[in-house]
């Protein structure tokens, strides 16, 4: 499944500057659409998810998506605000900046690692501990719990975690 392709490989493609919007921790402009096909975090009742964008209304201004990780095979479609969608990195610089980078003690939300290799379909509240040193790099993040846990996670795993 796409999913399981999009989950099994954690490197996206390294870019020169100057650096696209999704490039990193760089956010899409708000002008900007989220292509169909792209992996986004969408907030599903209590919990975070990873979804697939299927098309956008510009009418209603919501986001038709669905679960990347559905339990079933049935596809559940889910219209969801513009503002509520954030999309996952596409790309990761070529050389670190600021702007290109999670700062230490900033929010994301995060994939959990999973056994074998793989991955949680679920974003998890985490604090950045340490930022990569090189491209595509792993953040290590401490996920919020008691106690708390520690996971480097790769960059293409982490958004920006909204205002709690």
């Amino acid at each position: 499944s796409e999913t399981q392709a999009f989950t099994e490989t954690s490197l996206l493609k390294i870019v020169p500057a100057p650096y696209p919007p999704l490039c990193g921790a760089l956010p899409l402009s708000s002008d900007q659409l989220i292509p169909k096909g792209s992996f986004v975090c969408i907030q599903n009742q209590s919990d975070y998810i990873l979804a697939i964008v299927l098309g956008f209304n510009p009418e209603t201004f919501k986001y038709s998506v669905c679960d990347a990780a559905p339990e079933g095979d049935e596809v559940v479609v889910i219209e969801i605000e513009a503002f509520k969608v954030i999309p996952l990195p596409t790309t990761v610089p070529a050389r670190r900046s600021k702007a290109t980078t999670y700062q230490i003690n900033s929010r994301v939300l995060a994939l959990w690692p999973d056994e074998n290799n793989s991955w949680t379909s679920v974003f998890y509240f985490a604090t950045v501990m340490t930022q990569p040193n090189n491209s595509p790099g792993l953040y290590n993040l401490q996920f919020d719990g008691e106690p708390p846990l520690f996971a480097d996670v790769p960059e293409k795993f982490i958004v920006a975690a909204p205002a709690e």
